[in-house]
């Protein structure tokens, strides 16, 4: 019997329709099961297990130690330099405190914020810099292995090939040449990223797009290397979908794609815009010709038989000092991405995507010639993409993109040991079936495991003994925050990124700067406190850097106060001279002095003010050539400084009669960074103060006639001058 439903009536009140309960969820993800969570717990405990005995005896020693190059120390520092300036002033991100007077100074190298923000919270507990740089980059390993692990399970069902495919994507040979990169371990990312895109696929909605978005900064902002990475990923594997997947052309996937897409450019494109401000004012691009002329940049078809150089099973496959041509997978990869490749009509369109990006990947990882080596001349299409994509010119190793040859290799031996169990199982009843697999998953894990550990790894440890932490924690306690500079200034790679870490105690402004990139001005100056030692004795000894009274005036060009000398850079025979030296230009002993380290408290004094005269011949001949010249005028009794933070660049424009412009050109002009004093005549190919002699080719002229000739100098020096040229 149905209740009738009674009529309406004034008094009663309009109830509003409840908005669905589907509507509510869209903004919900997915809960893991509690068998997810145990399941997520045992594998990632494996990997870490792994990766703990895998990185020996890396594993015992992460509060003091890092790989033995300058990059890990170089690591540490940007991470705490991104996390002081995030609490104190963001505005000043990019303003780092070292390569003092540049500016603009962490956009040298890759900000790498989002490591810098894994960090943070170990360090706020810890307090210990190295070991929060070392847990995070530990943490990529699992990180890596998880992230292949959910993306074969999801695509084969198969818990043992997912497993073994995240242990061979974690422990690459390529991942072990790089211990000393964190920001190229960032790759861990890259199965997270094509996670997140198939999730959204399979379901699109606004949550999804979001984590989607989130991931593909995260990657990006690790590393310019990586956003180039990635971008090749997405592209062949949205592509290969629009082809394949009815989903993928559906409106609301393709804008929710675009809305991550769009998410992730507007986290990214902030901190991008530093790095246009520094290539425009320090010419930071790399070139074509420094790719080819250092060919260990470039991968080789050999580089995918190329291992570690500690690798137990492999060394003899290794090259030694390479550390960018390590791309061999593996031969269980191989023989498991041969058995993908069988099985291709199983996942079809994923296997068409994992090859067309292990091609892409492979050509493009050979750089921009074939064999330039070998006197080779045939373009690849890396010369293309250095061209015409934006900052493609910040990169300068093209064997990185070998990293996504290992990834593909790696998902299709995933697809390989899966077809294979497929095939196995049904040989034995359910109950047989379950150990036996347990058995071979065991067995393939140790197998893989053996041929891939390159141990032992080797470390250097980072003094924090008291003699040599106490003179930057009295440094600290001054209530000033003037500039320092270091001696020796010219150290290189480790002991200079040491002086970074050394910086961190007090942020004041440090000359000394350790990057990929170091502008020519600023290197020529810390070399020109190069000088022969005088011993107290008065006999001359070798020509080492340190601190003179015929140099000290360099400091007082650029505000330095503080000069720190140490005596770990310099022979023991000199260490007397040296704080002799020292004290006989400051005029005074030094204001702190252990048995490690000297600090100096630099007066101030006269900083240089050079004068400028443009000048150029009033005729020119296409046989004769013409050429303008620079006077540069030193009114100091010393040698002095004549720019620092910025290249000189020359701009040419000639004009005719009409006042039309006729012939426009720019070069950058090799100026002497340091003067003597009078004056000194510079021209297009330098200042004939040494026998150094820059290749700037000679200026075009225009079709004969009168002109009026614009000389501009900028960046550096700026002074400008016009004059009537004659061309005939």
């Amino acid at each position: 019997m149905r209740l009738a439903t009674p009529p309406a009536t004034a008094a009663a009140k309009p109830t509003l329709p409840r908005r669905p309960k589907r509507r509510r969820q869209r903004w919900q993800l997915p809960r893991p099961t509690a068998a997810q969570w145990r399941e997520a717990l045992v594998v990632t405990f494996l990997y870490s297990v792994a990766t703990v005995a895998m990185l020996w005896p890396y594993s015992a020693n992460l509060t003091d130690s890092t790989a033995p190059t300058g990059d890990p120390v170089l690591n540490i520092y940007v991470a705490r330099w991104v996390q002081h300036a995030l609490v104190t002033d963001p505005r000043k991100l990019y303003d780092a405190n070292t390569f003092y007077p540049l500016e603009h100074t962490l956009a040298y190298t890759d900000s790498d914020v989002p490591m810098a923000l894994l960090m943070a919270p170990i360090q706020i507990v810890t307090g210990n810099a190295i070991l929060a740089h070392n847990l995070v980059l530990f943490a990529t390993f699992p990180l890596a292995a998880c992230g292949i692990y959910l993306l074969i399970r999801r695509l084969t069902g198969n818990r043992g090939a997912a497993f073994l495919a995240g242990l061979a994507f974690a422990f690459l040979p390529y991942r072990y040449a790089h211990l000393w990169h964190l920001q190229q371990l960032g790759h861990a990312w890259t199965p997270w990223v094509v996670l997140a895109l198939l999730a959204l696929l399979v379901r699109p909605t606004w949550p999804r797009s979001l984590v989607f978005g989130l991931l593909l900064a995260t990657q990006v902002l690790t590393s310019f290397y990586l956003a180039f990475q990635i971008a090749l990923v997405l592209v062949i594997a949205v592509a290969v979908a629009l082809v394949a997947d009815r989903r993928a052309r559906s409106p609301r996937f393709l804008g929710l794609l675009a809305a991550g897409g769009i998410l992730a450019t507007t986290i990214v494109v902030p901190l991008t815009i530093p790095y246009f401000w520094v290539r425009d004012d320090q010419g930071l691009e790399r070139t074509l010709a420094e790719i080819d002329v250092e060919h260990h940049w470039m991968a080789t078809p050999r580089s995918y038989l190329t291992t570690e150089d500690k690798n137990w099973v492999w060394e003899w496959m290794s090259e030694p000092h390479n550390t960018e041509n390590a791309l061999f997978p593996g031969s269980v990869a191989i023989v498991g991405a041969v058995a993908g490749l069988a099985a291709w009509r199983r996942r079809r369109a994923f296997t068409v995507a994992l090859v067309l990006l292990a091609v892409s990947a492979f050509v493009l990882s050979l750089g921009p010639t074939w064999e330039p080596d070998k006197g080779g001349t045939t373009p690849l299409p890396y010369r293309f993409f250095f061209y015409y994509f934006p900052f493609f010119k910040s990169i300068r190793a093209p064997a990185r993109f070998g990293i996504l040859v290992g990834f593909a290799t790696v998902v299709l031996a995933g697809f390989g040991a899966a077809w294979a169990w497929e095939r196995l199982s049904p040989r034995w009843t359910a109950a047989r079936a379950r150990p036996v697999g347990a058995a071979l998953t065991v067995g393939l894990a140790a197998l893989i495991l053996l041929e891939l550990v390159s141990t032992p790894v080797s470390l250097r440890r980072i003094d924090g003994s008291p003699a040599v932490v106490a003179p930057y924690e009295w440094l600290a306690a001054q209530p000033d925050n003037d500039p320092a500079i270091e001696f020796p200034t010219n150290r290189r790679g480790r002991d200079t990124a040491v002086a970074m870490y050394r910086s961190m105690a007090s942020w004041r402004p440090l000359v000394q700067g350790y990057s990929g990139f170091h502008p020519g001005p600023h290197r020529e100056y810390v070399y020109a406190f190069d000088a022969p030692v005088r011993r107290p004795d008065g006999a001359r000894g070798a020509t080492i850097s340190h601190l003179t009274p015929d140099n000290v005036g360099l400091l007082h060009d650029i505000g330095v106060r503080w000069a720190i000398v140490q005596r770990d850079g310099y022979a023991a025979d000199d260490w007397a001279a040296v704080l002799a030296r020292a004290q006989a230009a400051i005029g005074a002993p030094p204001a702190f002095q252990n048995e490690e380290t000297a600090i100096f408290r630099v007066p101030a004094g006269p900083a240089a003010a050079p004068q400028l005269r443009l000048d150029a011949p009033v005729e020119a001949t296409t046989a004769n050539g013409w050429a303008p010249t620079l006077e540069v005028t030193n009114p100091l009794p010393r040698w002095a400084l004549v720019y620092i933070k910025k290249p000189v660049v020359l701009t040419t424009v000639w004009r005719d009669g009409n006042g039309e412009e006729a012939w426009r050109e720019r070069v950058q002009m090799p100026v002497a960074v340091i003067g003597p004093p009078g004056t000194i005549q510079c021209t297009l190919t330098g200042c004939g103060l040494d026998d150094r002699r820059a290749d700037t080719p000679a200026p075009r002229l225009p079709a004969p006639g009168q002109y009026s000739v614009e000389l501009t100098l900028s960046g550096g020096l700026q002074t400008s001058t016009t004059l009537p040229v004659t061309v005939r």
